[in-house]
């Protein structure tokens, strides 16, 4: 089995939607028609045009707050972000694991890392800086 991240997005009133992701990729979320994971202006605008970035590399994924007017939540906790920046991946990020609950305005985004262990090793899988 390969290593793979699957997000769903479970917005107020509306049915879960799953993304699959196995291969690195990068997954913006906001109102924006533009976005990978369009979070419905109806009842979210609390959502940014372009609110969040995740960063995904199975199994490791990374999320990044673009600046959002009312912030990127993960697990009840505020993701840092610094204004003014031009590239959105100079941002700091927040490591995310399998189970983590990422809030956008009132949309919530559960986090499931799948990811196959080599037997008899039992290490995590981190970021390299």
């Amino acid at each position: 089995m390969s290593s793979r991240v699957i997000l769903d997005v479970t917005e107020y009133g509306e049915n879960a939607r799953t993304y699959v992701f196995e291969e690195p990729q990068l997954c913006l979320v906001g109102r924006a028609p533009s976005c990978h994971i369009q979070i419905s202006a109806v009842g979210h605008m609390q959502v940014s045009r372009h609110h969040c970035l995740f960063e995904i590399d199975p199994p490791l994924v990374r999320i990044r707050d673009l600046h959002s007017k009312n912030g990127t939540y993960v697990n009840g906790e505020r993701v840092e972000y610094v204004a003014d920046l031009a590239d959105p991946l100079d941002a700091p990020g927040t490591n995310l694991k399998d189970g983590d609950i990422v809030l956008v305005g009132n949309a919530i985004v559960r986090v499931t890392v799948e990811a196959p262990m080599p037997v008899g090793h039992a290490e995590e899988y981190s970021w390299s800086n």
